[in-house]
């Protein structure tokens, strides 16, 4: 008995409706690169989302043949007219009635099979090593992506076989993150069902990867790639993208690949969203390539080293039953192998009582603890529903086929498969069937490769017109049935995996149960993040005058970012809040948002007589009514100062209220340099359906902050809402009461939000203070400048560095008590032309736009030096 590597086709696989074009990359310009040179590139590019097309979502799930390379040879370019001719062909056969012309005009078109390369091993190496053109990484990435016709560098069933090995080499991290889900570390319940916490996080500087090892690949010259196929045994480009996917990964600005536990994988459907879809974390060894003729041998020989991958393994041509492979190291071996994946290998026109000798000779192959995946298609099984008709075409062909002495090959189904495998000792932890449906195009093209071997065959003329009447009826019955789509005809695929033991489960103990049904495939859903919780408490330990007490759960977990309340002295909040009423603030803000809210994204300005100092000075400060953004919905105002005596004379009020002591506390927590501290911002909201969840700062290295005081607050219920995200997106929540004895300091990641509230029926407005600090430094100055420009000092990085220092140092030689002013600034406009551009009375400096956050100089928005007086203590400038 004989059974070739290569796949036996089935009854409808005997047609070109399955017919794989050649594998090429499109569109990538080649570079010669050795391995070593490969590996050191640096990333140069981004990854691409592929354009959603009509077609797009079908072809997740059916076979269509993707578009290719022009191809660089002869022979590849009639293949390449005979399918552009046939895809004329599907084109002019698209009303009824209109086939059969077109059916008889193929009868010439001769299919006989290309010639064989006469060509030695050792020759062919050497013609790789001088001649092939090797990708660079971002051409692999690229170059994969195109090859798949997806987003990702994997087909759905490539992706599904990668899950397989990940779950096999892992077992325990999936159930191990649903046994945690929802429960914090002492097994509270958690405020979100699916809290995940930090669990499962892939580290940066060593990723968890699994592993093929050494695979044997056993395939076929039609197993090349196209969506919802038997897609990857022997698929060179996917070897290779195991091969390279630590490569990828890096390349592609991934840091880490998929989670181990797996939540973070999905299958990508049009439109794709490949930003966000991780690569599964798996990669391969070396490899040896098995193949049924020395074309296909040679072809992906050749693939596999313009993929960079040739000196990782090597082809070889070889029937099943005579395949002889050494070990390396010892030639009187056997070679053995970590894993054998084999594509269309147990099926066969007559020798299917020796299917289980097949079988037996693979699995010898294989080492103790090794996994075996077999890869092919089931029985055809007849159905009644629309997709009956091209079960109808397929008997046309092979009753055609039988008159000509050529029979289909069979199939066996996946439960035989399972059984076997447990009869030859392995535990078979992974059965999967994945139905396909063919399209319009595929019954197409099978009418007409079955239209080629009635004009071949040697019947009456009465007999072929009979036939082609036939076909020429499927045709436009076929048109019917497929015009709102593809549809299922009876053809399921199947991936099954099973292990062989070793000495780790003599005992027949496997870490995955054995299986003996298949199930049919569920693509698998993106994550659902859970961005509602319920609220949960945050500690309540109180906290004395400046003293900082960081966040943390009531059971005792941390809180993530940076988050903390801080001690504030008694005398704080009624300075601050006498401040704002004596400059005519305070009734001025509950006017506005009660009786004249402004609109969205708008902002006004005025001036305001500061009643401090003696000389009656007069400020200017602004109200802006922002956006409400990402879904928040508030009525929540703005209101800061607007230049910088304003800022200064607020400043002054702070060091009335005691504020050195505040600065003083998170100075020395935080065990930093100095602290300068920005002037008093001011919010006011009487209604909140959704507050906005954001972070003040981040990156900054815990230099900068944000400080909410509250000044009053007209109801009981809690004001601020603290927000922890986990790994997957999972929200964690809690709030926080103010009180009148600390504030919240939000830095670093600490996420927050205006909590619910609605004091529209009772008239009262929420006031809360809102103070910038920062130990101005290289990495935090950036984060303070960008944080918000509508406002004073609009973002000028000057004016800022000037500040630094100002009004704490850890050695205690400043404050704001003995406040001695920034250094010297003398501003200057960062736009050309602002003298005509503000206006001939500087309006434009009084209207949020560019004019005024750019034209620094022109505007005299800062204070000239000889005015300010660097160096002079504010006592004595200001008068208080």
């Amino acid at each position: 008995m004989v059974v070739s590597a290569e796949r036996p086709l089935s009854a409808s696989e005997s047609t070109s409706s399955y017919a794989a074009p050649t594998e090429r990359p499109s569109s990538l310009s080649k570079h010669k690169h050795s391995q070593q040179q490969q590996q050191q590139q640096q990333p140069t590019s981004k990854r691409k989302k592929k354009k959603n097309t009509s077609s797009t979502q079908q072809t997740q799930q059916q076979g269509r043949p993707m578009q290719q390379e022009p191809p660089r040879n002869k022979r590849g370019q009639q293949q390449q007219q005979q399918q552009q001719q046939q895809q004329q062909q599907n084109q002019q056969c698209t009303t009824p009635g209109s086939c059969q012309d077109t059916l008889d005009d193929n009868r010439n078109e001769s299919h006989a099979p290309p010639s064989v390369i006469q060509v030695d091993d050792t020759s062919f190496v050497e013609y790789l090593r001088t001649v092939v053109d090797y990708y660079t990484p971002p051409e692999l990435y690229d170059g994969l992506c195109e090859t798949t016709e997806t987003a990702s560098i994997t087909t759905p069933m490539q992706r599904h076989l990668e899950r397989v090995m990940v779950t096999h080499q892992f077992p325990d991290a999936y159930p191990e993150s649903l046994r945690k889900m929802g429960n914090y570390s002492d097994g509270t319940p958690a405020g979100s069902p699916q809290w995940i916490g930090d669990r499962g996080i892939q580290n940066p500087a060593n990723p968890t990867y699994a592993t093929f090892g050494s695979i044997l690949d056993i395939s076929t010259k039609y197993s090349q790639a196209w969506e919802g196929s038997t897609e990857f045994g022997g698929k060179p480009s996917w070897i290779a993208s195991l091969i390279q996917r630590r490569a990828i990964v890096r390349e592609e600005f991934h840091v880490v690949p998929c989670r181990v536990d797996l939540l973070d994988d999905y299958d990508i459907v049009a439109p794709y969203d490949d930003d966000s879809a991780c690569f599964l974390g798996v990669e391969a060894d070396e490899y040896v390539s098995v193949r049924g003729t020395d074309e296909k041998k040679y072809a992906h020989w050749e693939l596999a080293a313009e993929w960079g991958i040739g000196e990782h393994g090597y082809f070889v041509n070889s029937d099943i039953m005579d395949l002889e492979l050494k070990d390396e190291d010892d030639g009187t071996k056997d070679r053995k192998f970590d894993t054998i994946i084999a594509n269309g290998a147990l099926a066969s026109v007559d020798a299917m009582h020796d299917m289980d000798l097949v079988l037996e000779k693979m699995v010898s192959f294989l080492k103790p603890g090794g996994v075996i995946f077999l890869v092919g298609i089931e029985p055809l099984v007849k159905v009644d529903g629309p997709g009956r008709v091209f079960n109808q075409i397929l008997d046309v062909i092979d009753s055609v086929k039988g008159l000509s002495g050529v029979y289909p090959h069979r199939n066996v189904p996946a439960t035989w498969i399972n059984r076997n495998l447990h009869r030859l000792g392995l535990n078979v932890f992974s059965s999967t069937l994945f139905p396909t449906e063919p399209t319009f195009d595929d019954m197409s093209e099978t009418v007409h490769e079955a239209t080629k071997w009635i004009d071949e065959n040697e019947i009456s003329g009465a007999v072929k017109k009979q036939y082609k009447k036939m076909l020429s009826y499927y045709m436009d019955k076929a048109r019917e049935v497929t015009k709102d789509g593809p549809v299922f005809a009876g053809e399921r695929q199947y991936i099954i995996a099973a292990e062989l033991p070793s000495d780790n489960n003599k005992d027949g103990v496997f870490p995955q149960p054995h299986v003996v049904e298949p199930t049919i495939y569920q693509p698998k859903p993106k994550y659902e993040v859970d961005t509602k919780p319920k609220v949960e408490k945050l500690d309540e330990t109180p906290v004395a005058p400046g003293k900082m007490l960081e966040h943390k759960w009531a059971n005792g977990d941390k809180y993530d970012g940076l988050g903390a309340r801080i001690g504030i002295p008694p005398q704080l909040v009624p300075t601050i809040t006498q401040y704002v009423k004596d400059l005519g603030l305070w009734d001025m803000m509950i006017d506005i948002i009660q009786n004249d809210p402004m609109p969205q994204d708008t902002t006004k300005f005025f001036n305001v007589t500061s009643p401090y100092g003696g000389e009656g000075r007069n400020f200017s400060w602004s109200a802006k009514r922002p956006d409400n953004f990402y879904g928040s919905d508030s009525d929540m105002h703005w209101f800061d100062i607007a230049d910088e005596a304003s800022h200064e004379d607020s400043i002054r009020a702070l060091a009335k209220g005691g504020f050195d002591e505040v600065l003083n506390g998170i100075g020395e927590y935080l065990g930093l340099d100095s602290l300068t501290t920005f002037s008093i911002g001011l919010l006011a909201v009487t209604k909140a359906d959704k507050g906005y969840v954001h972070v003040d700062f981040d990156n900054t290295g815990r230099r900068a902050f944000n400080l909410l005081i509250n000044l009053e607050t007209p109801g009981d219920e809690p004001e601020l809402t603290v927000i922890e995200e986990d790994a997957m997106g999972n929200f964690r929540r809690g709030q926080v009461k103010y009180e009148s004895n600390f504030g919240v300091l939000n830095g670093d990641a600490g996420m927050h939000a205006t909590n619910e509230c609605n004091h529209k029926a009772s008239g009262g407005v929420r006031l809360t203070a809102s103070i910038f600090i920062s130990d101005l430094k290289e990495g935090s100055v950036a984060e303070v400048a960008g944080h918000d420009n509508y406002y004073f000092p609009f973002g000028n990085e000057e004016w800022i560095w000037a500040q630094a220092g100002r009004h704490w140092k850890k050695d205690g030689s400043v404050s704001l008590t003995s406040d001695r002013g920034r250094d010297p600034f003398i501003p200057e406009d960062h736009l050309t032309h602002c003298e005509t551009r503000v206006g001939k009375n500087k309006e434009k400096c009084w209207v949020n736009g560019i004019e005024r956050k750019r034209c620094y100089k022109t505007c005299g928005f800062f204070m000239p030096d000889d005015e300010f007086r660097p160096g002079e203590e504010r006592l004595k400038i200001f008068g208080w």
